[in-house]
């Protein structure tokens, strides 16, 4: 439901009509097109990836690991509603079939980039700390 209600107001700041309904599941509606906002779009795939991954790496601390599953998730639910939003407003500008189109790329380019940029970003940032002290202790 957040995911939808996120969608929506970034809908309108671009100046596209839509509404929020729920029936059994949350969905946006633009020009007469409803938009299911599934459990898949509110990115728990991405969020259960991620936060699998970052948990499996053995080489970094606990607490880098759960801080790093903490702002996997944050992004994860800044980024979804940006994504949803750009898709729909893609359909209301333009064509449908764009947002279609838009909508199977963005997906996958979404689920590539953020979860192997994000994780890139993390393993680096969680090892520095590391880095550091052996840097020190060299001296």
């Amino acid at each position: 439901m957040a995911t939808a209600i996120a969608s929506n107001g970034l809908l309108h700041l671009l100046g596209v009509a839509s509404n929020v309904v729920v029936n059994a599941e949350p969905s946006v509606i633009v020009k007469g097109v409803t938009a299911q906002i599934t459990n898949l779009c509110a990115g728990d795939l991405e969020i259960a990836l991620l936060s699998a991954v970052i948990l499996s790496t053995h080489d970094r601390r606990w607490k880098n690991r759960i801080a790093g599953v903490i702002g996997g998730i944050l992004a994860i639910l800044i980024i979804n509603p940006v994504r949803i939003a750009l898709v729909l407003a893609v359909g209301y500008y333009s064509s449908w079939q764009w947002a279609d189109f838009t909508h199977d790329v963005l997906f996958r380019l979404t689920l590539i980039i953020v979860i192997v940029g994000y994780y890139a970003a993390w393993y680096y940032w969680s090892g520095r700390e590391e880095e550091l002290k052996k840097d020190k202790r060299v001296r």
